[in-house]
């Protein structure tokens, strides 16, 4: 067929070179160089029919380009065809035909020749910034802005245009056209950037409320009506309302929710707004209760007078408990009068800035007001709704004497403590009873306060054995002191008590002195294991080979097999006490004998018989 279609040729009616192309293309044998020169493209165009059109090899700039300048546009048509059809070679075609043409109309055209053109830009890497911009040029000089929207495959376009902030850089042409562009796709800009060439576009943008809340897009608006504006991090809202935007003051007014969503609550350092603004913001009705609690929570304003924001619950009790109140009786008892003293109150005596103004007020021993205070002061003992060091300054300060009996149910074991730091409950059953319930661990103090009335009056109070095993581990009392107590525990109640005999074991190890074999015998199990090897050393001396034998199965391990008879020896750590343990057995008959092995163990000889 090929030699069919060299027949054809004759001297003179095109190149050699353009003879070959021709026969490439019916052949099908694709020349792969976009820039295969051709010397007279209207003469191939004789040669070639529609279904030559069709075919890849057609894809030759020059060729192309005599197509689109000499406007055969039946033809190009046809080449739609390839050039569309996302192919690979086509693909790479398009992008070769504008890198290599000088015309920009041919470029115009190669840009909105294939839908997918701006798509492939947008989701291919190999782009840089600087490279989309200028094909989305060639691309809005050269589309219709009825076709637009085919070129906006998957929203691509829209979201390139309303993204990018370097677009008000344009031309004034582009500028025009791209305001068309915007209109007929209906955009909102993420990011404004005007241009001080070229304002036009964002007036537009601006004028028409086509932005989105966000802080760079207010602050661009505010620093086009003055370059100077300051305090837009700090005080956002308060710097819109003082400056000559009446658009975006317009726009902020009617969409508050979504300006305090998308800005004013977004900015970290957004905390001095004026009070007029936060007053204001309080008692807007389109505003919902959780974002007022927000601005309440966010800003760091602080009232003169709680009655300017309309009373609802939830922020009132949201500005006293976030202190952005004046601290003052006024304040505090118009609160009260609403709210009662709920756990905002009490978080807003909590701070010392706001405590020490209110206990300076002096109450005189005549005052009708003495009764109440003394009802407070209780109030404040038994309370657990204040910090510690709010708490402890209260106690601190509070002078009404001891208490023979104080609920204590509500205070934590810090707070007990600031209270028997301060001497404020009298030795008492009842007292005991309240620590008992809440804090079985400060009985032994408040008994440190009253330690010879307590040893006086030893039968008159009533204590668990518990509490007899706290003070005997207490560091509140002197050694002496706790082998007195010790004296008068009937045995029936140590033996009864697992933490009363732990603790006489850990005072014993550290003492280092044999006790009875009674108690001793008790405790032993009860003991650290680290500890049972000394404390039986020590004790060793009044035990008989009975009581030994007892302890040792109570250690457990090699130690309870040391006194069981066999021909097997044993072998157990070389450490010093054991070594003086094993002496002990021997001198006892307990074992025949012990030596060191060769693998550095002890090597124990246990009786036979």
């Amino acid at each position: 067929q090929y030699y069919h279609y060299i027949s054809y040729f004759h001297e003179g009616s095109i190149t050699e070179s353009d003879r070959e192309y021709v026969l490439s293309i019916k052949s099908e044998r694709y020349i792969d160089n976009f820039d295969y020169e051709l010397k007279n493209p209207e003469g191939i165009i004789n040669w070639l029919t529609n279904e030559d059109y069709q075919k890849t090899g057609i894809l030759n700039y020059k060729l192309i380009k005599f197509l689109i300048e000499n406007n055969k546009n039946d033809l190009l048509e046809i080449v739609k065809k390839v050039l569309t059809n996302g192919s690979e070679i086509s693909i790479s075609f398009i992008f070769h035909f504008i890198e290599t043409e000088n015309q920009d109309e041919n470029k115009f055209y190669m840009a909105t020749v294939w839908n997918k053109f701006w798509w492939y830009i947008i989701d291919q890497e190999v782009f840089s910034e600087e490279k989309r911009f200028e094909y989305f040029r060639l691309l809005l000089n050269g589309v219709e802005i009825d076709k637009i929207s085919n070129f906006d495959v998957s929203k691509c376009l829209s979201n390139y245009i309303e993204k990018r902030n370097t677009l008000l850089e344009l031309e004034k042409d582009e500028t025009d056209k791209l305001i068309e562009i915007i209109s007929h796709l209906s955009l909102t800009f993420m990011n404004l950037n005007p241009c001080q060439s070229n304002n036009d576009l964002f007036r537009f943008i601006y004028e028409n409320d086509l932005y989105y809340f966000n802080y760079n897009n207010v602050e661009k608006i505010l620093l086009y009506f003055d370059e100077n504006v300051t305090e837009l991090e700090t005080a956002n809202l308060t710097t819109i309302r003082n400056s000559k935007a009446n658009k975006l003051i317009k726009l902020v007014n009617e969409h508050i929710e979504s300006y305090l969503k998308s800005v004013f609550l977004k900015l970290q350092d957004n905390t001095n707004e004026s009070k007029e603004v936060v007053v204001d913001l309080l008692n807007n009705e389109d505003i919902s209760i959780e974002n007022k609690i927000l601005i309440i929570e966010k800003e760091a304003v602080r009232l003169d007078n709680i009655e300017t924001v309309d009373f609802n619950a939830d922020l009132w009790h949201s500005l006293m408990l976030n202190a952005r109140i004046e601290s003052n009786w006024s304040n505090l008892l118009s609160y009260y009068n609403k709210q009662g003293s709920d756990d905002a109150y009490w978080s807003f005596l909590n701070k010392e800035a706001n405590c020490l103004p209110l206990t300076s007020v002096e109450i005189d021993s005549e005052s009708p007001l003495r009764d109440v205070m003394e009802n407070i002061t209780r109030e404040i003992l038994e309370s657990d709704k204040l910090e510690l060091k709010v708490y402890a300054k209260l106690v601190n300060l509070i002078q009404f004497g001891k208490y023979e009996t104080l609920n204590l149910e509500n205070l934590n074991e810090d707070k007990i403590e600031i209270l028997l730091k301060n001497d404020k409950l009298e030795f008492t059953q009842q007292n005991i009873i309240n620590l008992r319930q809440c804090s079985i661990k400060k009985v032994p103090w408040l008994i440190s306060n009253y330690k010879n009335s307590f040893i006086q009056n030893f039968d008159v109070f009533e204590l668990e054995s518990d509490e007899y095993a706290q003070i005997i581990e207490s560091e509140l009392f002197d050694t002496e002191y706790k082998l007195n107590i010790l004296e008068m525990i009937s045995f029936d109640i140590i033996k009864t008590s697992e933490p009363l005999m732990q603790a006489i074991g850990s005072l014993y190890v550290k003492l280092k002195k044999p006790i009875s074999n009674d108690i001793f015998m008790l405790i032993f199990s009860k003991l650290d294991p680290k500890a049972r090897i000394t404390t039986l050393l020590v004790q060793s001396k009044k035990l008989d080979n009975s009581q030994l034998t007892t302890c040792l199965e109570v250690m457990g391990g090699k130690y309870s097999e040391l006194y069981k008879k066999s021909h097997e020896s044993l072998y157990i750590n070389p450490s010093s006490e054991n070594k003086e343990l094993l002496n002990l057995l021997a001198s006892k008959g307990i074992i025949s004998s012990f030596k060191p092995s060769l693998f550095g163990d002890l090597k124990v000889n246990r009786k036979r018989k």
